[in-house]
């Protein structure tokens, strides 16, 4: 029978710094922990007149970012500030993050940018579309993103494939 050892990986005391909120926990390629807080205590989920929810694309208003990666002990943190994107998925890079939403909304002025790239000084080196539906996102050693979708990002849902092109196929 297979047996399991525990033992401690990360101080979760507390993950977050304080005064922020957690967003998601994501595991990298070169076995480091990131997590991204926010600042803002904004709902994250948008009620519509009938009173059924959905979830939010992006913040209302800018908040700042805090993201917290531990790898090989050691533990480096930034804040990546005034962003709009309300990430689900945090993968290291090189030289940064990458942080995205799960969900992507299609308007007629084109598609939300879904994700952004910052640098370890919190600037932000680029902002992408990655599409609606992000079920699992992971980048690779060269900087290469890798995501697969949940149904809404296959078959369609806040604009995709109507009135905006097809969701992924």
């Amino acid at each position: 029978m297979p047996t399991f050892e525990a033992s401690t990986v990360l101080p979760f005391g507390r993950i977050t710094p304080k005064g922020t909120h957690l967003l998601a926990v994501g595991l990298g390629w070169d076995k480091s922990v990131l997590i991204v807080s926010r600042s803002s205590e904004e709902p994250l989920r948008h009620v519509h007149k009938n009173g059924v929810s959905s979830p939010k694309t992006q913040h209302d208003k800018p908040t700042d970012l805090h993201v917290t990666h531990w790898s090989r002990g050691q533990k480096r943190q930034m804040v990546c500030a005034g962003q709009r994107v309300i990430p689900h998925h945090i993968q290291p890079l090189r030289d940064g993050v990458l942080l995205a939403s799960s969900r992507c909304r299609w308007r007629k002025e084109g598609a939300e940018h879904n994700a952004l790239i910052c640098s370890w000084s919190g600037e932000v080196l680029r902002t992408l579309t990655l599409g609606d539906g992000i079920a699992q996102l992971k980048t690779t050693p060269d900087d290469m993103i890798w995501a697969s979708f949940f149904d809404e990002g296959v078959f369609g849902n806040y604009g995709w494939g109507d009135p905006g092109p097809e969701p992924v196929s």
